[in-house]
């Protein structure tokens, strides 16, 4: 799925130099597509549940989807994300949160701000990296960064003091990109979703990858996707581990309809009349032998 001839260490150093690192063409056409089709045939995309929700205007998500893909989960816990994560971490990482993303326009609540914070927007103390992959071609409306851009005093909302000094000095990188181009950045540069009023439809896989195994979104998985306990993505899914967020999905991605929940109510009373006939008459079938 991810290309094979990917330069992790490049990724790495160009972290380390400038806070950002961009990959063209780390997956294909195909599976990108595959994923923006499991974020619009998603039957709860206006809630708070397993699929997703409406985070603003102009904005719309598809959460935990992992657990409706195997392919999307196959990509966020491959070996090269992984690996990325822990050298750049330099810890065991694990997955905090991830989303299929469609955004609109101008998307004016997603300002200048970091995502080194924790579940009450305050100051995170863990080191994560982010990483974004475009999953269709974006020229207007995806993201903006600063290059070197820390907030010395770690806000997660910097004051426009020191957006506009950073600004003037580092200036604004905007991340433009093909179907399967990404982008990876620490979780402390500061970014936004661009100001673009006549942007078009940005589709995106967004996922963070932390230090810290409570301080995530709780995980859906489905019992074929864990993996064994011997298995490095055993630790990076965080299976075991209670979650401090306050994210808990409700699970309805996969519920029953109530018509056919009516059929099975009365499949399983007639059933239950044909197995009590059947143990009354069980008895007598010797005298017709």
């Amino acid at each position: 799925m991810i290309r094979k001839d990917l330069d992790k260490v490049k990724i790495i150093n160009d972290i380390n130099n400038k806070g950002f690192s961009v990959v063209r063409n780390l997956i294909n056409k195909d599976d990108a597509k595959e994923f923006i089709n499991l974020l619009n045939i998603s039957r709860n995309a206006n809630g708070n549940t397993i699929t997703g929700g409406s985070s603003a205007s102009g904005s719309y998500f598809l959460s935990n989807g992992i657990a409706c893909s195997d392919k999307l989960l196959e990509l966020i816990a491959s070996d090269e994300i992984i690996e990325i994560s822990s050298k750049y971490i330099s810890s065991q990482p694990y997955l905090k949160c991830h989303r299929v993303y469609k955004t609109v326009g101008k998307i004016s609540t997603f300002p200048w701000h970091t995502d080194n914070k924790n579940k009450t927007s305050k100051l995170d103390l863990s080191k994560g990296i982010i990483s974004i992959i475009y999953l269709n071609d974006v020229n207007k409306g995806g993201l903006d960064l600063i290059p070197r851009g820390y907030d010395k005093s770690q806000n997660s909302k910097p004051s426009n003091e020191i957006i506009n000094n950073l600004i003037e000095t580092n200036g604004i990188f905007k991340f433009k990109g093909k179907s399967g181009d990404a982008i990876f950045f620490d979780q402390a540069l500061i970014h936004r979703a661009a100001q673009d009023l006549f942007g078009g439809k940005a589709y995106s896989l967004w996922f963070q990858i932390t230090d810290k195994n409570a301080v995530r979104e709780q995980l859906l998985l489905k019992n074929h996707q864990i993996p064994s306990e011997n298995d490095i993505k055993y630790k990076f899914l965080n299976i075991g581990f209670k979650s401090e967020d306050f994210a808990q999905p409700i699970t309805k991605e996969k519920q029953i309809h109530t018509t056919y929940v009516f059929k099975l109510l009365i499949l399983s009373i007639a059933n239950n009349i044909d197995n009590r006939i059947r143990a009354l008459i069980r008895p007598f079938k010797k005298f017709f032998k």
